[in-house]
């Protein structure tokens, strides 16, 4: 099929005009389609678009032709004039917009225009037509196959918008009398300013129009051009026509592309420094494409784009900070079309092992109207600081604040400022801080504020939550070294008629820890009443862990007593007969602390055990004994060697190691920096080797 060039296509049209009153334009015109349902994926574009084209036809005769077109605003702006005699101009002006496909689509467009314009003619062999018009990927004259045109051919109109320009193109009166720029002039003042667009949104002879179709598009990169295409001829005598539009392409709007999902993010919230992390990622496509992720840990350590993944993967990655502080974790997924998801945020406050805020006693039972007293504690490990804040939440329909008493964590050689202290509404805020001076500061440890509260209402087994957060923070840089949120303070109220019971735990109830690695557990005691002696035996399994000593704890410290360390049996995994007894007649202690402390090494395991209290007696100074409640405790073996964390160390963890062989990146980054060095090699292969299962 002969595809007619513009300038053919408009002299043609001149020649028979007068005898068809047809259309102008020939060629290969694609029918509209009705737009896809709503409920599918949809991108929706607006302005600023990626380019914008305009360009101007002439044929012989009285003819003029302007247009413009403006990117940032989605502004098009054409006007097209012929007369007598055989005159004829055409026009168009439009706005670019580039998009990627990853893999064969068919799509469907929604492009909204909004505009005001239109055309008019007089005489005899007058004609003129206004159209809007998408181009696929060309806008050549010499390819039509690929161009979607609709017609709008309104009648020209200016009373909202155009007044001024209706005296200037008097053409039926007085044609010629303002010549073609200083009417585009006009026009364009209007196009590049802000009146336009409130002219276009407001003018009672504002039209909307839309221009809808389907595409089936290779994999690659696109761009559509939209916008107006205006003509106009004139081919007997006083006769002469006019075609004007100006508008704005408003947004397009693509079905069958769209953004992956804001992605999911699963990992810790609070760990130590040095500590190896694995966070999980995942996101989804409505369309199924490919996914693909970029993490940013947020302190200065970026992955790039992983390569595109299926679907809804799950990615698995790790990571390891070598500074205490606040981290803010982002994570974007791009599908195959590389349409970017919302940027997913995580936050990560990462410890120094010797930094820490605590609370105590961790747990206390008192009556009605007793009060009782709690203590806020903290170490700046290394960290020099000059500021302690911390903040307090309690029920203050259960407790009151009788009395509190400063701490002495920055008594040092820098003088102090007074200390402010608020309770209001069950938020304790106390802060201190040096009077401003130079740096070095030096590291601060000790009681920062005790506080006695009073017991005013409960109900009886209830048990309330004490929670402490505090800020260590140098001041002279303006940042804080750690926000530390501490343990909490768990305070059961008892009834009268009730027993009172006497707590003894193992603390903490969690710890994990490495092969090999020696770690200890506290045997300790909360009493409700005056407690003389303690014994208890203790259940381990061998095969994991090995108990190497018993040491004496603090509960009878301020008095005379007698401490059987009883025995290990590393073989059959038992502790018998640990127990401390009161040898001070009539004396007896109330105040919560450690029987004992148990030190062990664990073997070359990876997976949960348990420790398991048993044989419990407390007794008071009448010889009598006391209901008690224990709590166990539970420790978890985790080896680095175990990288695919299968509970067995071979051949599978090395191949993670192959897969990732001479990368590097900050310590423990992912799994396979098993020495967390920043470097995947032969070291890591060692490790994997010394632990090695089969």
């Amino acid at each position: 099929m002969s595809i007619l060039s513009r300038e053919n296509r408009l002299g043609c049209v001149l020649l028979i005009t007068a005898l068809l009153m047809v259309p102008m334009l020939t060629g290969v015109w694609i029918t509209t389609t009705t737009i896809a349902s709503s409920n599918e994926s949809v991108s929706v574009f607006m302005p600023p678009y990626d380019k914008c084209y305009s360009r101007t036809y002439k044929i012989l005769g009285n003819a003029d032709v302007t247009h413009r077109c403006e990117k940032n605003l989605g502004y098009i702006v054409t006007y097209s004039y012929a007369g007598f005699p055989l005159g004829g101009s055409s026009c168009e002006a439009l706005q670019g917009l580039k998009f990627y496909i990853g893999n064969t689509k068919s799509l469907s467009f929604d492009i909204e225009f909004i505009y005001n314009g239109g055309t008019e003619v007089k005489g005899v062999g007058a004609f003129a037509l206004t159209n809007k018009r998408c181009y696929i990927d060309i806008y050549s004259d010499d390819d039509y196959e690929d161009v979607i045109v609709k017609s709008i051919h309104p009648r020209l109109s200016w009373s909202s918008v155009l007044n001024q320009l209706v005296s200037m193109i008097s053409f039926v009166d007085n044609p010629g009398k303002y010549t073609t720029e200083m009417i585009i002039d006009a026009l364009y003042s209007r196009a590049t300013r802000d009146q336009l667009y409130d002219a276009l949104i407001n003018g009672s002879e504002t039209k909307h129009t839309h221009l809808c179709f389907n595409y089936t598009f290779p994999p690659g990169w696109h761009t559509i051009f939209s916008g107006f295409d205006i003509a106009a001829s004139a081919s007997y005598l006083s006769a002469h026509s006019v075609a004007v539009m100006i508008g704005q392409i408003k947004q397009i709007t693509i079905y069958g592309i769209d953004p992956p999902d804001r992605p999911s993010i699963e990992g810790q919230h609070i760990a130590d420094v040095g500590e190896p992390l694995e966070f999980c990622f995942n996101s989804s496509d409505k369309n199924g494409d490919n996914i693909r992720y970029k993490v940013d840990w947020g302190d200065g350590q970026t992955e790039p784009w992983t390569d595109f993944l299926p679907n809804n993967y799950r990615y698995t990655t790790s990571h390891c900070y070598s500074n205490s502080g606040e981290y803010h974790i982002t994570v974007q997924v791009q599908d195959n079309d590389f349409d970017g998801s919302k940027i997913a945020r995580h936050t990560i406050m990462i410890i120094d092992e010797n930094v820490s805020i605590n609370i105590t006693p961790v747990r206390q039972k008192i009556y009605p109207n007793e009060s009782f007293e709690i203590k806020v504690y903290a170490d700046s490990g290394e960290f020099g600081i000059n500021s302690v804040s911390t903040n307090l939440y309690y029920n203050q329909s259960v407790f009151r604040v009788k009395n509190y008493t400063i701490g002495n964590i920055l008594e040092s050689d820098f003088p102090l400022s007074p200390p402010y202290f608020s309770d209001a509404n069950g938020h304790i805020f106390y802060e201190i801080k040096t009077i401003p001076s130079l740096p070095p500061f030096p590291p601060a440890s000790g009681l920062i504020l005790s506080i006695e509260f009073e017991v005013i209402c409960g109900i009886a087994g209830s048990t309330h939550v004490i929670k402490c957060e505090g800020i260590l923070k140098d001041e002279f840089f303006s940042s804080a070294l750690i926000n530390l949120t501490s343990n909490n303070a768990y305070i059961e109220i008892l009834d009268i008629t009730e027993p009172e019971y006497v707590y003894i735990e193992l603390y903490p109830s969690w710890q994990t820890i490495l092969p090999g690695e020696s770690f200890t557990i506290n045997a300790s005691l909360y009493p409700n009443d005056n407690i003389a002696g303690v014994q208890f035996d203790l259940a381990f399994d061998s095969s994991k862990i090995n108990a190497n000593e018993i040491i004496i704890g603090d509960f009878f410290e301020n008095y005379s007593s007698y401490f059987n360390a009883g025995n290990i049996n590393n073989i059959k995994g038992t502790i018998t007969g640990v127990y401390n007894v009161i040898t001070t007649p009539g004396a007896s202690a109330i105040t919560p602390g450690t029987i004992a402390t148990i030190n062990f090494t664990a073997n070359d395991y990876d997976g949960i055990l348990y420790l398991n209290l048993s044989n419990i007696i407390i007794g008071g100074p009448e010889g009598s004994t006391v209901p008690i409640i224990s709590r166990n405790a539970i420790i978890e073996i985790s080896n680095p060697s175990d990288i695919n964390k299968d509970e067995r160390i071979n051949i599978l963890d090395l191949i993670i190691i192959g897969q990732h062989w001479s990368e590097t990146g900050s310590p423990g980054w992912i799994s396979a920096d098993v020495n967390c060095d920043g470097m995947v090699n032969i070291l890591d292969m060692i490790l994997v080797g010394q632990h090695w299962t089969g």
